[in-house]
């Protein structure tokens, strides 16, 4: 049984647009939602709009070992511990 030149282009055609599809879907990142991440609401704020928006904090500027420096920046508050796990009941 011989299958025929144009079947098999056909097939071949097929598989490489399924294949492309495929990998041109963006990853959705873990995101459930439109709505952008709390460390973006909160990066790249100046130090009295950082202080001002909820569920933000400022970290103060710092140097590294190899005498570098690092830049204060915004960033979201942490969450208490009990935020962060279920109670236990």
């Amino acid at each position: 049984m011989t299958k025929s030149p144009t079947l098999i282009a056909i097939v071949a055609a097929f598989a490489a647009t399924a294949s492309a599809a495929i990998a041109q879907t963006p990853p959705s990142g873990g995101r459930t939602s439109d709505k952008p991440a709390e460390a973006d609401v909160c990066a790249k704020l100046p130090e009295a709009d950082c202080a001002a928006k909820a569920g933000c904090s400022w970290l103060p500027g710092f140097k590294v070992a190899g005498g570098a420096e690092v830049p204060g920046y915004c960033r979201p508050a942490p969450r208490s511990i009990k935020a962060r796990r279920p109670s236990e009941q």
